[in-house]
């Protein structure tokens, strides 16, 4: 039974390395991979594999712990999963942007990519805090947490014991409304 779970999580991977990854003009050897983390999501059963398919959108997003925002703008954090990541933008968004390349993705799966957490108690990122952890989705509180989401264009703002929750939706930008 283990070694049928074994093949058919094998079976998952390359179909959606195949199907949804390949770059568009390349060659196959050229194709893209899929991450260990992704691999691993896929054939644990979190992530639905049966929702998934082919899409290119963006969210920008802002994260504030205790009022001091995070700084996404570190190559250790670009491209952790091929489902759901940050990457190196020439428009000035590296850091504020996040990119979607299949659809019904959770953040979640972000924040896992790069060894944080964010759910409904505790945001963990540069620091653990616990308590007062919100979402806000174009400006509006929203419930989903880790398990939200976006939409094209959303501008996402997760902040755990802020100090001032206008300034730091008003840091979100927009780049992502020009894609």
């Amino acid at each position: 039974m283990k070694a049928t779970h074994i093949a058919i999580a094998a079976l998952s991977v390359f179909i959606i390395a195949s199907f949804f990854l390949i770059p568009k003009g390349q060659p196959a050897q050229k194709k893209a991979v899929l991450s260990d983390f992704d691999a691993r999501i896929l054939s644990s059963g979190r992530l639905n594999q049966s929702l998934l398919k082919a899409q290119h959108i963006h969210a920008d997003f802002a994260v504030f712990a205790n009022g001091k925002q995070v700084d996404f703008n570190k190559s250790a954090y670009y491209g952790k999963s091929a489902f759901l990541h940050m990457e190196p933008d020439d428009d000035g968004s590296t850091g504020k942007k996040l990119h979607m390349h299949s659809t019904n993705v959770p953040l979640w799966v972000f924040f896992e990519s790069i060894g944080m957490e964010f759910g409904r108690q505790c945001l963990v990122a540069e620091t653990k805090d616990c308590g007062n952890v919100m979402l806000f989705v174009n400006g509006t509180q929203n419930n989903g947490y880790g398990d939200y989401v976006f939409g094209n264009g959303d501008r996402i703002l997760i902040t755990a014991n802020p100090k001032d929750i206008d300034g730091e939706k008003a840091i979100v930008t927009s780049y992502s409304e020009k894609q």
